[in-house]
C-alpha cells in the first residue's frame, strides 16, 4: 500500500501518494494500478534539495505543478 498524505492547495485538501525515494520517483504514478484504490487524486514528489528536475509522464493524462 503506498504512503499517502494530505496537502493543502488554495485551502483545499487533497489526498496524494508520496514519492519520497528515488525508486518511488522513478516508478511514479504509473506504478500504481489505480489511485482511487487508496483514495488519492495524485502524487507528491519530494526531493531533498533544490536542483533542476525533469518529469516525463508517458501515457499518463495528468498535469504537473511545482511548489516550493
Amino acid at each position: 500500500m503506498p504512503r499517502t498524505a494530505i496537502v493543502m492547495l488554495d485551502e483545499t485538501p487533497w489526498v496524494v501518494c508520496v514519492a519520497n525515494t528515488p525508486a518511488k520517483q522513478v516508478a511514479g504514478i504509473a506504478s500504481l494500478y489505480d489511485l482511487r484504490d487508496v483514495g488519492a487524486v495524485g502524487m507528491l514528489f519530494i526531493f531533498g534539495r533544490n536542483s533542476m528536475r525533469h518529469l516525463w509522464m508517458l501515457d499518463i493524462p495528468l498535469r504537473s505543478g511545482f511548489r516550493d
